[in-house]
């Protein structure tokens, strides 16, 4: 498995429903914040795989980047969904399952 965020801003027709859902099919998922999605994809996906597949589910006007993060590189939260949170602990977290 490989670990991304993924953030992404919709301009002019903000169809968010698209997009979310795309994050979604992709592999395990969680919303950290608005526009800014945690991803846990197969080991095929890249920055750059993970990133064309989903620009097929914005308009060419919108942004979207992808970044790696990976086990220990160390998070801090405050007031972000607890879904979001177990997903940062299950795949960043260094401790031992």
């Amino acid at each position: 498995m490989k670990t991304f965020l993924v953030t992404y801003d919709l301009h002019n027709r903000r169809d968010y429903d698209r997009i979310i859902d795309a994050i979604k099919e992709v592999g395990d998922s969680a919303e950290l914040l608005e526009s800014v999605w945690l991803a846990a994809v197969s080991d095929d996906f890249s920055c750059v795989t993970l990133k064309e597949r989903l620009t097929d589910y914005i308009d060419s006007d919108d942004s979207i980047a992808v970044l790696p993060i990976s086990v220990g590189a160390g998070f801090a939260t405050k007031n972000c969904p607890k879904e979001a949170v177990a997903w940062l602990n299950k795949y960043l977290s260094t401790a031992k399952k």
